[in-house]
């Protein structure tokens, strides 16, 4: 994947904002997945966790609570990349 533009990332970011407060569960997903994507090419860790989290607590409202369990731990890592 090449690298995306910061305003791209702060767009799919607004996006997703907008998706969660309709309840609009598909659209998050996706949005926040493009994030977690450009912040793991960009190696930002504090980028990575912030995605992961806000996918897990999409994965979990949406009942999958697998996958939400998978980011949560993603979005646990303290300093490393996994």
């Amino acid at each position: 994947m090449p690298w995306p533009s910061l305003t791209e990332v702060r767009h799919a970011h607004l996006r997703a904002r907008f998706a969660e407060r309709s309840a609009e569960w598909h659209l998050v997903i996706k949005e926040y997945l493009f994030c977690l994507e450009a912040a793991e090419c960009a190696q930002d860790v504090r980028a990575i966790r912030f995605f992961a989290l806000r996918l897990a607590h999409a994965y979990r409202t949406i009942g999958m609570p697998h996958k939400a369990e998978r980011y949560r731990e993603l979005g646990a890592v303290p300093t490393e990349l996994r």
